[in-house]
């Protein structure tokens, strides 16, 4: 997710708009939701379990400074089974998550005396601290004004495997998205001096600044990058496409050198809609061959046990037109199958889709912005409809985008029956409809609306307010409005705040009903009344 996006996404958390948010532990490790309940479903990705540094910075995301005193991480666990002669059964994710605590448990009784280590609390403290530790591993006898020196020397090839300018590359990239926001924002190129006030108060406002023990050192090296990198990369246009790919800089660099390779092989796209199974296919196989010349999302040549795997267009055909391999793998071999797939098209072939698109919908091909979150303004890209298709082609497993959406919605839960389904959605378009305008998302969208059966809704109310006894004096209440929850006790119902205390109290009369739990509830302290709105009333 783009940076400014995220940004965005915090505000309207912020202001209630958006009061659940679904995501990837990758999400929310790397972008500062501000939560009041987080729920862990897994504490394992895929067959391996998370580290302890994964697991706290994933809970650290719970809990609202300034709104709330706590947040609440709950992991979901299954109930205990036993055998027959009463012996608890296996159960990976409990006795994962006993490890962890165990873990953690561990690491706050150990010589720091309770205060965890800041290395799991920040990724940009983490990686400033590999950059020291690798500097010095090779520069053993080297000083810090040296290390300063080089820090401001130094340019980055894009086949660079040296881990000191791999971390330079990385660093580079925060940096460039916090010149290019600030520059976006206020319509003009900053000056050296104006570019140095700005990186010190976007320093002051990281949590690397707030936790970070050695907050001066890691400063230091902020401050001595950010003032040469835009002599590092002196181009402003470059400097904008190299964040709007959201790539490391010499990542970024090497797929702006392929991306008008990359715009060919998808205006090749545009019969789409008319072609056969073999030419999608093909079509598919060779946008990803294109995005595989890009160090990030090259495809491995690592499938289980074997090291020096070549055929990976016959797993690609595997998960996308299956019934055309001549060859199907054994149950044994499925597993590790499926997981080269989900590491190398569904992560890195759908990751290296996004950056190439997020480049193509910068501009026109006549040098015009393009809203890229408006989709009546994709067609000013000049790309065909099937580019927009692709990731939830790959994300999926079909090569058909109407059945790639079906599945998305929920509405059809196999891919069999979502492609034939599909079959009956071009049986409906006008004859003639050129194949492009087929793959249009609005018109597929629009048809699967007529497809949809009228729910029949019960006559609701959509609000209810109810009378509460506040448990202090009015003047110990510090806001005059406060979100609430119910919790049912008897013949009452006790009104709690985000941190858990209990702020009012009301008399249900013993009624099911007094306080639905699809309802949001704000208390009004001054009225000492609760008043609730139903959630997605609109819907």
């Amino acid at each position: 997710m783009p940076g400014m996006m995220a940004r965005r996404l915090k505000r309207l958390i912020d202001a209630s708009l958006v009061r659940v948010v679904v995501a990837t532990s990758t999400l929310s490790e790397g972008v500062n939701i501000p939560v009041n309940y987080l729920l862990i479903p897994s504490i394992y990705r895929g067959p391996t379990r998370f580290t302890l540094q994964e697991f706290t910075n994933l809970i650290g995301r719970a809990g609202r400074p300034g709104v709330a005193a706590e947040g609440h991480a709950l992991v979901v666990l299954e109930g205990q089974r036993f055998g027959r002669w009463g012996a608890p059964l296996p159960n990976r994710q409990r006795e994962g998550y006993a490890q962890l605590v165990a873990e953690l448990e561990e690491s706050l009784a150990g010589p720091l005396q309770g205060q965890p280590s800041d290395r799991a609390s920040s990724a940009l403290v983490k990686l400033m601290e590999l950059l020291y530790g690798a500097w010095w591993t090779v520069t053993p006898s080297g000083t810090p004004d040296q290390f300063y020196a080089w820090l401001e020397q130094v340019s980055i090839a894009s086949d660079d495997d040296r881990a000191p300018e791999r971390y330079v590359d990385s660093l580079d990239s925060f940096l460039i998205a916090a010149i290019q926001e600030v520059e976006e924002i206020s319509g003009r190129e900053l000056s050296p001096v104006e570019l140095e006030a700005e990186l010190l108060r976007i320093w002051r406002h990281t949590y690397a600044f707030a936790s970070a023990s050695n907050e001066e050192a890691l400063r230091a090296v902020w401050l001595w990058r950010g003032r040469v990198i835009k002599q590092r990369y002196p181009n402003a246009a470059q400097r904008r496409q190299i964040y709007k790919t959201s790539l490391s800089p010499s990542s970024a660099t090497s797929l702006i050198g392929a991306i008008e390779r990359i715009r060919q092989k998808l205006l090749e796209g545009a019969s789409y809609a008319g072609s056969a199974t073999e030419q999608k296919f093909t079509f598919v196989a060779e946008v990803l061959a294109l995005l595989s010349d890009i160090r990030p999302f090259q495809i491995s040549t690592k499938m289980g046990r074997a090291k020096s795997f070549r055929d990976w267009r016959g797993v690609l055909r595997w998960w996308l037109a299956k019934r055309t391999l001549s060859r199907q793998p054994t149950p044994a071999q499925i597993t590790n199958w499926y997981e080269f797939v989900a590491s190398n098209f569904i992560y890195r072939g759908v990751w290296g889709v996004g950056s190439a698109l997020g480049l193509l919908l910068d501009l026109t091909p006549d040098g015009q912005p393009i809203r890229a979150l408006e989709i009546n303004d994709w067609p000013r890209s000049g790309l065909p409809w099937i580019a927009f298709w692709l990731k939830e082609l790959i994300t999926w497993g079909t090569l058909e985008p109407v059945a790639a959406f079906l599945l998305a919605r929920g509405q059809i839960n196999t891919r069999p029956e979502a492609e034939a389904l599909a079959q009956v959605y071009y049986a409906s378009l006008p004859i003639g409809l050129p194949a492009n305008d087929q793959l249009d998302p609005r018109r597929i969208r629009d048809w699967v609306e007529t497809m949809r059966r009228p729910v029949e809704r019960r006559a609701e109310p959509n609000s209810i307010s109810v009378g509460a006894q506040l448990v202090r004096p009015v003047r110990d209440y510090l806001q005059s409005r406060m979100v609430v929850f119910p919790i049912r006790q008897g013949e009452f119902t006790v009104w709690i705040d985000p941190a858990g205390y209990s702020v009012a109290w009301s008399a249900n009369g013993g009624q099911d009903d007094f306080a639905p739990p699809d309802f949001q509830y704000e208390l009004d302290v001054a009225a000492s009344t609760v008043n609730g709105e139903r959630y997605l009333r609109y819907l």
